[in-house]
């Protein structure tokens, strides 16, 4: 059996090492550069005094004289740089302007925010990678009536009291896939996350309580964030890269010969 195995290992090696040369260029990218672009699109408003101010950044309500409430993305598009299984880096940012609109002005409903996210091996170079990834979030604002000082507040909580601490707090409800694009760059796997910055404390992403899901009209368990009125919630999202090499079949498919062969060995020996 010695000499079987003095015949069949060196091969193997020989195999192997033949496999791992042509696998070369599977290597992982160390760096990334990216672009982030957030739109707005689809906006829905209610029919009541007042015109909405409409751009891809920035949308307002509320009355035609006076202040507005505002939802928009600071500084898009966002550009930077990713190191594979590295930390994140920041990506665009989002906030809500939150004031206290008389009653009967026209208010959000719904809208779209859509991500585009650019990203191109830097070291080593190469090509953007083509299409883009996206994701589009589907958002639902509800304007929640203010109560009296020491009232209960319909998404819950009292007001004068936590994030009801000047009135009612508003609702945002989030409706997504994920956060998470999965990809194959010459022979490597990779997962590129979207999240918010995990430094922002408190978080203002999460899920909603009952009450607040109930006020938004969809099932408990929905995810989003409520923002305090007389003042500006801003949530700051994050970019970060995972990745893996992944042998190359021709290396597997070697070392399965290999491994072959020394069954075949072990037979002839046995008989």
């Amino acid at each position: 059996m010695r000499k079987v195995l003095n015949k069949v290992l060196p091969a193997m090696t020989a195999l192997a090492t033949v496999g791992m040369a042509t696998s070369a260029h599977a290597a992982l990218v160390n760096t990334w550069s990216f672009e982030v672009t957030s739109v707005f699109s689809n906006s829905v408003f209610e029919n009541n005094d007042g015109t909405p101010v409409i751009t891809d950044e920035r949308l307002e309500w509320g009355p035609v004289n006076g202040v507005k409430s505002a939802i928009g993305v600071t500084d898009t598009p966002t550009s930077g740089s990713l190191e594979t299984n590295g930390l994140w880096s920041l990506a665009d940012q989002y906030y809500h302007e939150n004031n206290i609109l008389p009653g009967g002005t026209n208010s959000l409903l719904s809208t779209d925010l859509a991500i585009t996210i650019s990203l191109t091996p830097a070291d080593p170079a190469g090509a953007t990678l083509d299409p883009a990834f996206e994701r589009t979030f589907n958002i639902s604002f509800i304007e929640t009536p203010n109560k009296l000082p020491g009232q209960t507040c319909d998404a819950g909580g009292t007001h004068g009291d936590g994030i009801n601490v000047n009135g009612c707090a508003d609702i945002f409800v989030f409706a997504f896939d994920s956060g998470q694009f999965d990809f194959n760059y010459d022979g490597a796997n990779y997962s590129l996350f979207l999240f918010e910055d995990p430094a922002a404390m408190p978080s203002t992403l999460g899920f909603l309580s009952d009450e607040a899901c109930e006020v938004a009209n969809v099932a408990p368990g929905c995810f989003g964030f409520m923002t305090a009125e007389n003042a500006t919630t801003f949530a700051q999202f994050v970019l970060q890269i995972e990745g893996v090499e992944v042998p190359e079949p021709a290396v597997l498919g070697l070392f399965g010969l290999g491994l072959v062969g020394l069954g075949f060995a072990r037979r002839r020996k046995a008989a």
